[in-house]
């Protein structure tokens, strides 16, 4: 686990040093490093979560991976923002649902390179069908340890966002097995949907 809290702790140092700089900057702030740069970290964390999830050992290049498939990731996030945001603006609680719906679909980038954005968010949605309520218990459950991490001036946050993330990708993983078992039990099962009856032979 040292690689991995490595790489996070650069991407922490880098990000927290953009921010603080590009936060001087009048009107546009640190917006250009959120929606241009960041994604790309969020990528390579992501596949640097799901290789400890497999058990591989990390290193720090990993957070850069994301960076080799810079474009997706960049539109996976900004999908992600824009699609909440305007659930958001019919109710509080629908951006919330669709937040959560959608969770899961830099996973699915980090997990299949190449893949679309809007097949990412498309595959977060229908893996985390059924599971929302006990997703948004597990992130309400953090509330506590993200102030605990607050309280302790950030130097908590440099354990705690690792954790959280690698149990992310623990998620992921079953929520993508659980998904793939009830798609095979669905082909299989003789269903009004998808079994086809051969005409009888007079």
């Amino acid at each position: 686990m040292g690689g991995a809290f490595a790489a996070w702790f650069i991407v922490a140092l880098i990000s927290g040093g953009a921010g603080w700089a590009l936060g001087l900057v009048p009107v546009v702030g640190a917006y250009p490093y959120t929606f241009l740069i960041a994604p790309a970290f969020g990528l390579g964390l992501s596949r640097m979560w799901l290789d400890i999830s497999d058990d591989h050992t990390p290193s720090v290049t990993d957070a850069f991976r994301g960076f080799h498939d810079y474009l997706n990731a960049v539109l996976v996030n900004a999908l992600f923002f824009l699609f909440t945001l305007l659930w958001s603006l019919l109710f509080l609680v629908p951006g919330i649902i669709k937040a959560l719906s959608w969770s899961m679909a830099m996973y699915v980038l980090a997990d299949n390179k190449g893949k679309s954005p809007m097949e990412c968010l498309r595959e977060s949605e229908k893996m985390t069908r059924g599971h929302k309520g006990k997703l948004f218990v597990f992130f309400l459950s953090w509330v506590g340890w993200f102030l605990l991490g607050v309280l302790t001036l950030g130097i908590g946050l440099i354990w705690i966002i690792p954790y959280l993330n690698t149990c992310l990708a623990n998620i992921y993983k079953s929520l993508k097995s659980t998904a793939e078992n009830a798609a095979c039990a669905e082909i299989a099962s003789p269903t009004e949907k998808n079994f086809v009856e051969f005409p009888r032979e007079e």
